[in-house]
């Protein structure tokens, strides 16, 4: 009988967890605009490289070609569990990660800026006010790949 309703709320729970945390529209990928990424909204779930908030991170930094960057950028990405490329052009790159509970989506985007030898991102959770840190971590690590 436990173990029925454990599976029961195995099942449930990640259900129950989805129609309880309300989805931001404001937080999906908006691709390059006016040269640019969309800003963070004014939520703690997005971290970016521009300066859109205090607590904004350094853009990635590269040395070797364009196409060289993009190649070692999605090994980076693909490093991280659960990552789907969505989108991939010569200069940007969409990618979707999944929470491993319950499934959750974050989205990163990544922008190639040839002339500054730098990539911009933002990643920013699907759900929700707070990721608890998760895509500013996340962008971390792949920026310390980035730079091995």
């Amino acid at each position: 009988m436990i173990v029925i309703g454990l599976a029961a709320a195995a099942v449930l729970l990640p259900l129950l967890a989805r129609l309880l945390i309300t989805t931001t529209d404001s937080l999906a990928p908006g691709g390059i605009q006016d040269g640019q990424l969309a800003p963070c909204p004014p939520t703690p779930n997005c971290v970016a490289s521009r300066p859109y908030a205090a607590d904004s991170l350094p853009p990635i930094s590269y040395s070797d070609t364009p196409e060289q960057a993009m190649q070692r950028l999605v090994a980076a990405v693909q490093a991280e569990p659960r990552s789907t490329i969505l989108t991939q052009t010569e200069d940007y790159l969409h990618v979707q990660f999944r929470s491993l509970v319950f499934g959750f989506g974050d989205d990163a985007e990544f922008m190639l800026m040839p002339t500054t030898n730098q990539i911009e991102f933002r990643s920013a959770a699907r759900m929700g006010r707070s990721d608890l840190g998760v895509n500013r971590t996340r962008m971390e690590r792949i920026t310390q790949r980035m730079q091995q």
